[in-house]
């Protein structure tokens, strides 16, 4: 769905919600493939009418570039053309009710018909050529037209508490054998100015010890998030398939990381959205470039079967191993004994409300650039900036998603990066900057 539709729709949100007809819409809908049965069946499992309407445009949005436009139809052919003028359309012609017959009133789209599909512009290429990556500065417009949806339910998390809660940011850049992370100073910059904005209480770490990493999470976890909507967790280190290095190059588990904040371990957190950044890598697959990465890259001897197969060798026992060493190695060795990706879907989902944003996909290598840094962070802390006030964190992050895979389309022909988030949130997030209870 465009960006203007959905805003439209989140302006008008108290008025459809209210008196949309819950009987006739969800009809067209339906006739239109917008939603199948269980959908609506879903939907109509909420206690009242409001809750209903309210379900079905909260997720309306996700039905593709058709359902603004099927939406709209579908008031007309229920006798609600009244709610159809609120989006932007008037019934038109002899016969209110067929498809076709309405008329656009607003200039936000460039449809080539009534219905028609929207011609999309070329995506432009991202970053821009005269960008610094550099956003520490930059200000959010916090007027957005989300307060409609700031309702406790079961279809939009709360987000009204000053601050929304705890972001922890951590930074580590030196490393003791591995490659100095430079870049990633603006990362944290960016993250932080974000976070801020947000409405959070941002709490900066540099150059953290792997079990230094492993106290400050005990040491969160232990904390009274009573008074809190939220808790961010953003790391940015060296980092292999399912662990994070500490600046001591010792290995700290993500599944360590995120079980200690699941309603079992941290209950003055149930029910609560928990956001986790990871900019590390997740692997050593990648063609042979100029750009740094976060992790321990190997460059291609020969074809990719060659690299492939010495990433797949099992370390060697050294008499010689000091304890975190060792440590290093068991975690390695238990981390590549199973499916790690695998793993991260069958137990973390078991925390709910939270989110994993990966920046890159298992096994690949997360590209950096020594002077503005990550392509995952560049993006992420843009779209919130352009989008925090109006768009859902799960929009936003589809949003991050197309901006990393067109630049490395745009800038290499050769170098290719995906993220990859991992959901386990139960409603919508609206961040809802500069509005508190």
């Amino acid at each position: 769905m465009e960006q203007a539709d959905r805003k439209t729709i989140k302006r008008n949100m108290v008025i459809l919600s209210r008196d949309m007809d819950f009987q006739s819409v969800p009809q067209g809908l339906l006739a239109r493939d917008i939603f199948e049965n269980h959908h609506i069946e879903r939907f109509d499992s909420k206690p009242s009418k409001k809750e209903k309407n309210m379900a079905l445009l909260m997720d309306i949005e996700t039905r593709g570039p058709r359902a603004f436009t099927s939406l709209v139809e579908s008031l007309i052919e229920a006798n609600q053309e009244h709610l159809a003028r609120l989006l932007g359309y008037s019934a038109s012609g002899p016969s209110q009710g067929q498809m076709g017959q309405a008329q656009a009133t607003t200039p936000h789209d460039n449809r080539p018909g009534p219905f028609g599909q929207p011609t999309k512009p070329v995506p432009p290429v991202w970053p821009p050529r005269d960008s610094n990556g550099d956003y520490s500065s930059t200000q959010m417009d916090a007027l957005g037209s989300y307060p409609q949806t700031m309702v406790d339910n079961d279809l939009v998390y709360r987000m009204k508490s000053r601050p929304r809660g705890i972001a922890l940011i951590i930074n580590n850049k030196n490393f003791k054998t591995m490659k100095k992370r430079a870049g990633t100073d603006v990362d944290c910059r960016n993250l932080e100015n974000v976070f801020k904005q947000l409405g959070f209480n941002v709490v900066v770490h540099k150059d953290l010890k792997g079990r230094d990493i492993q106290q400050m999470i005990e040491q969160l976890r232990k904390h009274n998030h009573t008074q809190f909507d939220c808790f961010i967790f953003a790391v940015l280190s060296h980092g292999i398939e399912g662990a994070v290095y500490g600046v001591d190059e010792y290995l700290v588990k993500i599944e360590d990381i995120v079980s200690q904040f699941g309603s079992d371990r941290c209950p003055t957190l149930n029910g609560k959205p928990k956001l986790f950044f990871l900019q590390a890598c997740r692997g050593e697959k990648f063609d042979e470039g100029v750009e740094a990465t976060d992790g321990q890259a190997v460059r291609e001897s020969g074809d990719a079967s060659d690299a492939l197969a010495s990433n797949q060798e099992k370390p060697h026992v050294d008499a010689q191993m000091d304890d975190d060493q060792l440590a290093n190695l068991m975690i390695k060795m238990e981390l590549e004994s199973t499916d790690s990706f695998a793993s991260s879907r069958s137990k973390v989902p078991s925390q709910s409300d939270m989110l994993l944003a990966y920046a890159t996909v298992p096994g690949f290598v997360s590209w950096r650039n020594s002077e503005r840094g990550s392509w995952f962070i560049q993006a992420l802390t843009e779209t919130i900036l352009q989008y925090g006030k109006d768009e859902d964190l799960l929009s936003m992050i589809t949003m991050v998603n197309g901006k990393v895979a067109r630049a490395f389309e745009s800038s290499s022909g050769r170098h290719k990066q995906m993220p990859a988030p991992v959901t386990m949130l139960t409603k919508k997030l609206f961040f809802c900057p500069g509005h508190y209870e």
